[in-house]
């Protein structure tokens, strides 16, 4: 569909930002054109990306921000200059299945926007890349079709028109904060049909383990942020049942201790862990049809990274309780004017 105007924000990203473009390229369905918006690298991002356009007739074009201000004024400077009647999105540290746009431009057909997900092999190799591809792929692949809330602009397409008359992203969001996905969701779900596609796919390149950790402990914290705000779950596949099972696996590591001061103190702990169990039994499942051998290793991660996003969830609640939460500010004078 030569329709589609492909936008990718870039910074710092002269390593993968290569792999990203090709593999947009060779798409089996091509788009009219690639926008790699620079903002502000330090590194060789846009002599890289330079030397890719070369002998391309235009296919690449290179834009840039006046100042690094984060992957949200990123992609509204590039829907800026885009010409295709839908606009797709992906991070630089993605590399788009060769049917991704083919399949998102089918299902564009019928609703206002379509989401894609992560696939199931991550661009890169490790423990804990291995570990989010394999959960994100079970959790958002395994029912099909779906209305969804979050615009996951990883990897994700709407009608140009729709994210005019939207406004974009809210550029309130600074750069590390990663949060204004959910909140572009929002206002999209709102009003028009979005929907959650598995067959539009993209491999990502995830962070090692300590990056990892921290990733998270902070999106889980803005997640509880955003449910105080909102009172309701996300869409998310899992939500409801995947953050009880978090907080029960907390729980059951609280509740150990009572194991030494009674004959039945063992009985609380293994409750609540059977109920966190309850809560990841598919996911292992999976793993364990998907690639058996790792199945040891995806366990031992669950149950940390479970902890961690326990951890952070009772952060966010803090910060809501406390009135540090940037998110509830933020919103409260929105809607007070």
């Amino acid at each position: 569909m030569e329709t589609i105007s492909v936008i990718i924000p870039c910074y710092n990203c002269e390593r993968e930002i290569e792999a990203c473009i090709r593999a947009i390229l060779r798409s089996t369905c091509p788009p009219l054109e690639i926008i790699a918006v620079d903002d502000c690298s330090k590194d060789g991002t846009r002599e890289k990306i330079k030397s890719l356009s070369r002998g391309l007739s235009g296919k690449i074009k290179l834009t840039a921000t006046t100042k690094n201000s984060g992957p949200a004024r990123a992609r509204n400077t590039g829907a800026k200059v885009a010409e295709g009647e839908y606009l797709f999105f992906l991070d630089s540290d993605t590399q788009v299945l060769p049917d991704a746009l083919a399949n998102f431009a089918k299902r564009i057909e019928q609703c206002d926007a379509v989401v894609g997900i992560y696939d199931e092999e991550p661009s890169n190799s490790g423990a804990s890349p291995r570990y989010k591809a394999m959960l994100y792929a079970y959790l958002l692949g395994q029912r099909g079709v779906q209305t969804y809330d979050q615009f996951s602009a990883s990897c994700a397409g709407i009608r140009s028109a729709l994210y005019r008359d939207l406004g974009g992203y809210d550029e309130w969001f600074p750069p590390g904060l990663d949060f204004e996905n959910e909140e572009f969701g929002h206002r999209i779900s709102s009003r028009y049909r979005m929907v959650l596609d598995p067959a539009v796919r993209a491999r990502h390149r995830f962070p090692g383990f300590r990056k990892m950790t921290r990733t998270f402990f902070q999106r889980t914290a803005l997640w509880v942020e955003m449910f105080m705000l909102r009172r309701k779950f996300s869409t998310l596949a899992g939500t409801p049942k995947t953050g009880i099972s978090s907080m029960a696996l907390l729980g059951s590591a609280v509740l150990l201790p009572l194991t030494a001061l009674h004959p039945f103190g063992f009985i609380p702990s293994l409750a609540t862990y059977l109920i966190y169990l309850y809560g990841y039994t598919g996911f292992f499942g999976y793993v364990a049809k998907k690639r058996p051998a790792y199945l040891p290793t995806a366990i031992l991660l669950n149950h940390y990274y479970t902890l961690v996003i326990a951890c952070g969830a009772l952060y966010g609640l803090f910060r809501v309780v406390t009135g540090g939460s940037q998110i509830i500010r933020k919103f409260t004078l929105s809607r007070n004017g």
